[in-house]
């Protein structure tokens, strides 16, 4: 199969707190495992394949089973990989598999946005405006785009997106609450239309929301990389 690994990896507890053997077990798992985040394999199966010593894989797959309450994912209690059955030592799925998807998914798109806009600017004429005034339309125009959308869908009932976490959304909800800064109906749709555009740079939504809801601001930000 095929997957991604991303830096945010080395940013966890996984990376910090160790053991070093639980996080080379798990990108394996990621790299190995099918579209659902399911490694339908034994450790010994897993050994051969990634040439990795067996006990260093059984060692990682313990590590990865055991509760984490510092893990930035509060799924199953911190863990990494769950059974996939109870009846038999083998077998497991990537707890928050989606959010490796969806932060690959970004990835890619943000690539091919880059290369797109790369490719239509090497094929158009030189345009006459300065570099300002190219950045003031580009910026005008973007803004009167935005305020489009918000108002079309305005008119239909507002639905959350199914690639937003619901737990974190209601989390950056209660913290504006919290401060008597509740969002309305309008300003909700901006933040949707915010996340998305920060989603398609490559940022997850769940820290993006995340991020603002622990620090209380009212506003939606780009994630700050950790030093």
């Amino acid at each position: 199969m095929y997957g991604k690994l991303f830096s945010q990896m080395y940013d966890g507890t996984l990376a910090t707190k160790g053991p070093w053997q639980a996080l080379v077990t798990f990108q394996q798992l990621i790299i190995l495992a099918d579209k659902n985040g399911i490694v339908d394999m034994t450790p010994e199966a897993i050994s051969r394949r990634t040439t990795i010593p067996l006990e260093i894989i059984e060692d990682g797959i313990r590590r990865l089973q055991e509760p984490d309450p510092e893990s930035r994912s509060p799924a199953e209690q911190g863990k990494r990989i769950a059974p996939l059955s109870e009846s038999r030592t083998w077998g497991w799925q990537i707890v928050n598999y989606q959010h490796y998807r969806n932060l690959r998914s970004s990835e890619e798109r943000r690539q091919y946005h880059q290369q797109y806009y790369h490719d239509k600017r090497k094929s158009q004429p030189v345009s006459t405006l300065s570099t300002d005034s190219t950045k003031a339309v580009s910026s005008m125009q973007y803004a009167v785009c935005s305020m489009q959308k918000i108002k079309n869908k305005a008119q239909a009932p507002f639905v959350l997106p199914d690639w937003i976490p619901l737990e974190h959304w209601q989390a950056w909800i209660e913290s504006r609450a919290k401060q008597r800064k509740a969002p309305t109906d309008y300003a909700k749709r901006l933040a949707i239309l915010k996340l998305d555009n920060y989603r398609a740079e490559g940022h997850a939504p769940a820290q993006v929301l995340m991020q603002s809801a622990f620090n209380g601001w009212a506003g939606l930000f780009p994630p700050k990389e950790v030093k």
